[in-house]
């Protein structure tokens, strides 16, 4: 209890000094009060919400779906029916995968879908596939959509959020009512070197 007392204090303290990228914008989103539910698509999702989610009571919900993320924008648009506004934590690729199930996302009491945009499949990033010549084509699933256009066709309320201040202005936003589809730009960002880090400083005696 001691060692998970330090570790969260030494989280709390770097998530006050961190730069931009994806840990920063999952802490950010995932503490964020003003959500009724929390839902997490899998792959990296999953792993920045072991490190960053309250625990205060508040549901948290995944589904694995085809390929671990079918079906994950229809689930969390379903799950705000009867749980109320919420927020959903995914990938791009997650996103991409299911954008017909934005067409749930009508009615309701709204929520906030924050996607963390690393330019496709970034999790294998960690592998030692990654240095496999032909990979960023090949694993890495890469891609030039700009869920905004997808935000403008569903008629939810689009937030590209390029750093910490944009990303609470919208959640902000979000936490007020209707549907928000905020994307958080971290294709320029060394992910796999913030989340080492902060795991090496949390695992310090």
């Amino acid at each position: 209890l001691a060692a998970d007392a330090a570790a969260r204090d030494r989280l709390a303290a770097a998530m006050a000094n961190a730069a931009w990228g994806e840990p920063l914008a999952a802490h950010r989103a995932l503490r964020h009060p003003g959500f009724a539910f929390t839902a997490l698509a899998n792959s990296m999702a999953v792993r920045h919400a072991d490190l960053h989610l309250a625990v205060d009571g508040r549901p948290v919900l995944s589904a694995r779906g085809v390929s671990g993320i079918d079906g994950t924008l229809a689930h969390f648009a379903g799950a705000g029916r009867a749980l109320g506004r919420g927020l959903l934590l995914c990938g791009d690729l997650a996103a991409l995968h299911d954008l017909p199930g934005l067409m749930a996302c009508a009615g309701g009491d709204g929520g906030a879908i924050v996607v963390l945009d690393n330019g496709g499949g970034a999790i294998f990033d960690f592998l030692p596939v990654a240095r496999v010549p032909g990979y960023r084509q090949w694993v890495r699933t890469g891609h030039q959509h700009d869920l905004g256009h997808a935000a403008a066709l569903f008629g939810l309320r689009h937030h590209p959020c390029g750093d910490a201040q944009a990303l609470d202005t919208a959640l902000d936003h979000a936490a007020s009512g209707g549907w928000h589809l905020i994307v958080c730009d971290t294709r320029t960002c060394d992910t796999v070197a913030q989340h080492r880090d902060l795991l090496a400083l949390l695992a310090r005696p």
